[in-house]
């Protein structure tokens, strides 16, 4: 590789370090963590790769998986060769196919695991002793039992 090649190499990895989301003190999240990871998610790998696995998880090929979403194979190996990004509309179906956060497969922020399915939180409130049970009545108490009537 020549010093023309490394040159490049280096200045891509500076730039894109710089699409990263900075901490209050300026630095980035893969500064802030020693493995290149906040904890809080999976920033350290790259939307192909999340893709890839999700797709391998499933055993689907590139074709069944871009007929699943209304794209040709050929996309969907480019967005796993990190060559495109799909668009907004069709990461999101992405998202909603695989049952995962869009947020998530898009950026590494956040949990991969789609928000809480009825049966599944009812399984969590099973676990949770009195005085867990009783806080949560008490913040259902505060918002008025409407969590719709909050959120806007």
């Amino acid at each position: 590789m020549s010093k023309m090649d490394l040159g490049s190499k280096q200045q891509d990895s500076k730039t894109a370090e710089v699409g990263r989301p900075a901490l209050s003190d300026g630095r980035s999240a893969r500064q802030a963590s020693p493995e290149g990871r906040t904890g809080t998610g999976d920033m350290g790998r790259s939307f192909s790769s999340r893709l890839r696995e999700l797709r391998r998880d499933k055993a689907l090929s590139l074709r069944k998986l871009g007929r699943e979403i209304g794209v040709t194979a050929n996309a969907v190996l480019r967005w796993e060769k990190d060559e495109v990004t799909p668009t907004r509309g069709k990461m999101l179906e992405l998202a909603r196919f695989f049952d995962v956060e869009p947020s998530w497969l898009a950026w590494g922020i956040g949990s991969r695991r789609n928000r809480l399915k009825p049966d599944d939180l009812i399984q969590q409130l099973e676990k949770c002793d009195d005085t867990q049970l009783t806080a949560i009545s008490a913040l259902l108490d505060a918002f008025g039992r409407d969590p719709e009537k909050h959120l806007s």
